[in-house]
């Protein structure tokens, strides 16, 4: 695939000319504009294409892609991706025809995905051990928990890894339930991993976790032994691959023994499924029990991964003094308090925020006047520093060596880019310090 540079040919699929388009893209038989590659992309998403599109899925059985040879009376298998013809979705035009692995290909030239990722990647990025083990994560992670799941957009969560990784992110973080629907996440970084990612597999660190409801019945929830590895299993299918790094019991069960739950860890360790076992939303002594309990068995908890941020200091008390003393690192989810320490809500809430999403957790009524003032004048101090809000934030949590990472989510490029910004500037000071704990506690 490669763009038209030099002459001005019209697109096979519906006849417009370069001039009329904003670009076309070329195979050694046929060339494709924008207008009709989104058609496809939208088709190929469940999506409807748009009202005047001429594009539409072929049901010639005889149909060959034009691009690639996919298809055809002779069964032959797709360049792009091997698939054969009975299983390669194939979209016609007069007089041209493209198959779904083409379409993706051509999505990828036009998004500058098609060279491969970036050389200088582990450049700036600072990398952490986790507590006292071997293993080291990006001061900065990416979690899935939102904007990766079915009902999000593929193309942007396709983009938002590719540039993550570009920028030094090596940890992606997923569970069994993110979405939404559950598992959806995991489906979609999956197919994502599987296309651009095979040859970096050793590059990177995947996390995953069980631990909230995830099916009906009795067994599909908390921390049994049959639902941890049942659902693992499920993981592993739904990412395409053979193993985690990390997997997560993803919160503590009052019912079933913690003995119980660290042997379900330990054997997805022994099993080869998973390199390190860890806790998800642990506290207090319970921290030290499972650890001596996985020790026990040969291995050790490797992380706890816990909600930190300036609005939410509990696990200064109540997690990182039983992590520290167990060798544990700690992973920091919601760095940003969900979306609270950006500058979104300094004077509202915005229609696309997750306060005004039905789907999510942070509730409306959560952005009281109050909050708003403290965010309106802890946004003034990150300014001062020539900072976002965010980034400050970020760089809080971060002040801190015994957290290994904060886990980020974003909902598109752009955010990525601005919370690795945050690791470029001046640590925080003394003085710039006690006035975020003045606001705080005011």
């Amino acid at each position: 695939m490669s763009k038209y540079h030099d002459e001005t040919p019209k697109c096979s699929f519906c006849g417009r000319p370069a001039t009329a388009v904003d670009e076309l893209i070329r195979g050694d038989e046929a060339a494709i504009c924008d207008v009709c590659v989104d058609a496809c992309r939208a088709i190929l998403r469940a999506q409807e294409p748009p009202g005047d599109s001429k594009v539409a899925v072929t049901e010639d059985h005889d149909a060959e892609c034009a691009f690639c040879g996919a298809g055809g009376a002779s069964g032959g298998g797709c360049g792009g991706c091997g698939h054969h013809h009975d299983e390669v979705l194939l979209f016609a035009a007069l007089p041209a025809v493209i198959c779904a692995d083409c379409v993706e290909l051509c999505l990828d030239e036009r998004d500058g995905l098609g060279e491969g990722f970036a050389e200088d990647r582990y450049g700036s990025m600072e990398y952490r051990r986790c507590g006292r083990t071997g293993l080291k994560l990006p001061a900065l992670s990416l979690g899935a928990w939102h904007n990766f799941g079915g009902r999000a957009d593929f193309d942007e969560a396709r983009r938002m890894l590719h540039r993550a990784f570009d920028l030094g992110i090596t940890h992606f973080d997923l569970a069994n339930n993110y979405g939404p629907p559950p598992g959806s996440a995991e489906d979609s970084v999956g197919r994502i991993l599987v296309r651009y990612f095979g040859e970096h597999r050793d590059e990177l660190v995947i996390s995953t976790k069980a631990g909230y409801g995830m099916w009906p019945g009795p067994y599909g929830d908390f921390g049994s032994k049959k639902y941890l590895l049942a659902s693992l299993d499920q993981s592993l299918l739904r990412l395409g691959l053979d193993y985690v790094d990390v997997f997560y019991h993803h919160r503590p069960d009052p019912d079933t023994p913690l003995d119980e739950t660290m042997e379900a860890l330990a054997l997805a360790v022994q099993q080869g499924k998973a390199l390190y076992g860890a806790v998800s939303n642990y506290g207090g002594d319970r921290i030290g029990e499972a650890q001596g309990l996985l020790r026990a068995r040969g291995t050790a908890l490797v992380t706890d991964q816990v909600a930190y941020s300036m609005l939410n200091r509990g696990p200064e008390r109540d997690v990182m003094p039983y992590t520290e003393a167990e060798g544990l690192g700690v992973v920091a989810f919601c760095p940003l308090a969900q979306g609270l320490l950006t500058s979104k809500y300094l004077d509202g809430i915005p229609a696309e925020s997750r306060a005004a999403d039905p789907d999510g957790f942070l509730r409306s009524e959560a952005v009281t006047p109050e909050l708003q003032a403290k965010l309106r004048r802890l946004n003034e101090l990150a300014l001062e520093r020539g900072q976002t809000l965010a980034q400050m934030a970020l760089q809080w949590v971060l002040r801190d060596p015994r957290v290994t990472t904060a886990l980020i989510g974003a909902r598109n490029v752009a955010q990525i880019e601005e919370n690795v910004a945050a690791l470029a500037a001046a640590a925080l000071t003394d003085e710039e310090l006690a006035r975020i704990d003045t606001v705080l506690g005011g």
